[in-house]
């Protein structure tokens, strides 16, 4: 199979513009008045969701969201009896692999070929060429309580691709992003 400029070009877009897209999801409780939140308290998620082998803390994120919930007003504190509410969060690795065909119409038409099989040659058809890449995807899942209640107010997921052979300079921009974009799905303070 040749790499032609068109076909690493097409590629180099389709890998840079997978890293950008993130998927949000989230659970509100309708009722909650989210404007009476002064204060906020971190606290692990349960063992049960920590002992999975695909599950991780990150100080760096658990920053950028911090400097999230900062922006919103919120003042963290380390005793549950002076918070409005708790937050636990935990991030969930996978891999899976993804398939790109050839690009160019002469490459995705299916040819054939000689093949020597048993001490004979034949012929046999092939399909095009496929390029195989190992994707990790990242899961931030962010869980916000009410502490007077113990009742759950708000939950959300983020899904991405992640690079952790990038530089740190550019993890720490995407957790910015990340963090940025999951709390945008937060009732906003009332004034």
């Amino acid at each position: 199979m040749k790499f032609t400029p068109a076909l690493v070009c097409i590629a180099a877009l389709l890998l840079m513009s997978g890293c950008a897209r993130m998927k949000v999801s989230c659970e509100i409780e309708p009722a909650y008045d989210f404007g009476g939140i002064r204060t906020y308290q971190w606290i692990e998620p349960t063992p049960d969701i920590l002992e999975q082998e695909d599950t991780y803390l990150n100080q760096d994120l658990q920053r950028a969201l911090n400097n999230e919930l900062s922006a919103r007003g919120w003042v963290q504190v380390l005793e549950a009896g002076s918070a409005t509410i708790q937050i636990t969060y935990h991030i969930k690795i996978s891999e899976h692999q993804e398939y790109v065909e050839s690009a160019s119409r002469s490459e995705s038409e299916f040819a054939g070929g000689l093949v020597f099989q048993t001490g004979e040659w034949s012929y046999e058809e092939r399909g095009p060429d496929q390029h195989v890449y190992s994707i990790e995807t990242g899961s931030l899942n962010m869980v916000v309580t009410d502490t007077a209640s113990g009742k759950r107010v708000w939950r959300g997921s983020l899904q991405t691709k992640l690079d952790r052979s990038a530089p740190i300079e550019k993890q720490h921009e995407l957790f910015q992003r990340a963090a940025h974009k999951l709390l945008e799905q937060l009732p906003p303070r009332k004034k």
